[in-house]
């Protein structure tokens, strides 16, 4: 425990640290020693889960931001604000999907907004952190994608998409980095049952994995290849590799579908 908060301590950032998978990692790294700043949109939520914390581990600096991160403000004004703390490692939880339907019939605002949650908020916060952690030598970026990064997804297109910008840029980090001791990991997760997921998609809550044993595994493969897959999503990625690209887009559909119905 020693070693892992002496290399990615004393502080992690966890944007969308308010529940779910995030608020798993949360708990992980505060019970390795690690001191917590929390960021997501809903203040309530955050201060529930900052109690907990708290409670569960008195010796842990936990604090909160409330902050949107779709707005464009948001990673400078978290790289000022956080000026004085010492990051040293950077969970990007926050990005999801909440809309199902074909890209002309959504606006252009929210395909703006998805591509700021999951693409341009945690490439600038990537670069503003992942400068300093190179410069220390020291510390860790996990970003959180989904398998939906595989291929092109009917109906999630943004979404997808976005998620394939961040997927791919983790790993090209991961390499640019691994010299001057900064650790990468992109962390594809499949269907988790999340708070959201039981909100938004109540229909599919109860199918996935556990939040927490995500945020186990994802802590395990920090360190050592830059793209850990939550199972099946290997097998599921092996499957596709192997259809014409048309029938791995249709393939992709109708796993979705099957997974909403």
């Amino acid at each position: 425990m020693t070693d892992f908060a002496t290399r990615y301590g004393p502080t992690a950032l966890i944007a969308g640290g308010s529940e779910g998978v995030g608020a798993s990692y949360a708990d992980l790294l505060a019970g390795r020693g690690i001191d917590l700043v929390l960021i997501a949109r809903n203040a309530g939520r955050l201060e529930a889960t900052a109690a907990s914390l708290r409670s569960t581990y008195p010796k842990r600096k936990i604090d909160i931001l409330a902050a949107d991160l779709t707005d464009p403000a948001t990673p400078t004004m978290l790289a000022e604000t956080l000026a004085d703390r010492e990051i040293g490692l950077l969970v990007y939880n926050a990005g999801s999907n909440w809309i199902n339907d074909d890209f002309l019939n959504t606006s252009i605002d929210h395909a703006r907004t998805l591509t700021a949650l999951n693409a341009t908020t945690p490439m600038e916060l990537a670069h503003h952190f992942g400068g300093l952690m190179r410069q220390r030598g020291r510390g860790g970026i996990i970003i959180v994608s989904s398998l939906a990064y595989l291929v092109g997804a009917p109906q999630i297109a943004v979404y997808s998409a976005a998620k394939a910008f961040s997927t791919t840029l983790g790993e090209a980090l991961w390499f640019e980095l691994k010299p001057h001791g900064v650790d990468v990991l992109v962390h594809a997760l499949g269907s988790v049952d999340t708070p959201f997921i039981k909100r938004t998609f109540p229909e599919a809550y109860g199918r996935g994995a556990k939040p927490e044993d995500m945020a186990r595994s994802g802590l395990q493969a920090l360190g050592n290849e830059p793209l850990l897959r939550a199972e099946p999503g290997d097998a599921f990625f092996q499957h596709l590799a192997t259809l014409k690209r048309g029938e791995a887009v249709e393939t992709i559909y109708n796993a979705g579908k099957k997974w909403q119905d």
